[in-house]
């Protein structure tokens, strides 16, 4: 029985198994963005296709001449759907927010044992996407606010018109 050569087996099982460890830890870490980052793509997903929906419906041209009664009902239910949504926005937001903002906490030494391991992965966040995708959404959800408050406009201006005709 060779005390130094199991000793020194023994040292090189442990570096071993700590280089394992620290691997399976950034591996986890890894998915665990990847995770986060595909929520961001189907959130931001999800929520255009929303509000392509809802473009669609306020640039409809109602015929405010006709059915004034009609167009407020609708404009209202759009207006419900608008305010309904809204918190998605702000969930988007914190998302990318946390995306924008995370650091993979990984320790020191693992960061050096790993450096040619991590250099050679992707990073599985990509900030200017996330930028870019959340800007795009806060754009168009301001449009269509914008588009909310041009219908409302509208339908003021119809419902005067009706007053005054059945007034007069």
């Amino acid at each position: 029985f060779d005390r130094v050569n199991v000793e020194s087996r023994q040292k090189e099982i442990d570096t071993k198994y700590d280089l394992l460890c620290a691997l399976s830890m950034q591996r986890e870490i890894y998915l665990s963005n990847m995770m986060k980052m595909n929520q961001f793509i189907r959130e931001c997903d999800t929520f255009e296709d929303w509000i392509k929906h809802m473009e669609k419906q306020f640039a409809r041209k109602d015929n405010l001449s006709q059915d004034v009664e009609g167009a407020k009902k609708r404009y209202i239910a759009l207006i419900n759907e608008l305010a309904a949504n809204s918190n998605r926005l702000e969930s988007i937001k914190k998302l990318a927010e946390h995306l924008l903002k995370s650091d993979a906490p990984v320790h020191m030494t693992v960061k050096k044992r790993l450096k040619e391991v991590l250099d050679k992965l992707p990073d599985p966040i990509d900030k200017p996407t996330v930028s870019k995708r959340y800007n795009d959404i806060r754009e168009r959800w301001d449009k269509l606010e914008k588009m909310k408050s041009d219908n409302e406009k509208n339908l003021q201006g119809a419902s005067s018109i009706e007053m005054f005709n059945t007034t007069c």
